[in-house]
């Protein structure tokens, strides 16, 4: 029968016959397959045709290469400024505190951050150190002077 069906004079009349499910195996193991197939020849040619160009990836290379020179010769810049500053330094202080000729670099302790402050004494002589802010001065237990502002707007004047 045209439906792969068992015919009327069967004991199994009108039922689907073997040949029904072979065909309707091999359908379903020919649409795996398949898809199969089309998903391996799919990832074939995306690995195959790059997503950026070579020129584009080349170009960025060097871009890269380049920002890692400028980065490395800020550093060295750097590194030359400290040091050049530490010999400054060095210079000013008195004999008693210059650094023996085993250190490096000078006492550490005593460099800030922060911008130069007044000369001590006469002019000539080491820097005063500027001292910096403290997390007491923020707190609300030390209050020398009475506020006017609320709670939300208090400054501490450094």
């Amino acid at each position: 029968y045209k439906d792969y069906r068992e015919p009327p004079w069967s004991p199994d009349a009108y039922q689907f016959s073997k040949q029904y499910w072979c065909v309707l195996s091999a359908r379903l193991a020919f649409v795996i397959l398949f898809q199969n197939l089309v998903m391996f020849l799919s990832l074939m040619v995306a690995w195959i045709i790059p997503d950026v160009p070579k020129t584009i990836v080349q170009q960025l290379k060097r871009e890269k290469k380049l920002l890692v020179n400028l980065f490395l010769q800020e550093e060295k810049e750097k590194l030359q400024l400290i040091q050049s500053l530490f010999v400054k330094d060095a210079t000013l202080q008195p004999k008693s505190q210059s650094p023996t000729p085993g250190q490096a670099f000078p006492i550490l302790g005593r460099y800030s951050t922060l911008p130069s402050g007044p000369v001590a004494g006469d002019g000539i002589g080491p820097r005063v150190r500027c001292r910096a802010a403290s997390f007491s001065q923020f707190t609300e237990k030390i209050s020398s002077l009475p506020r006017k502002e609320n709670a939300n707007s208090k400054h501490t004047a450094v």
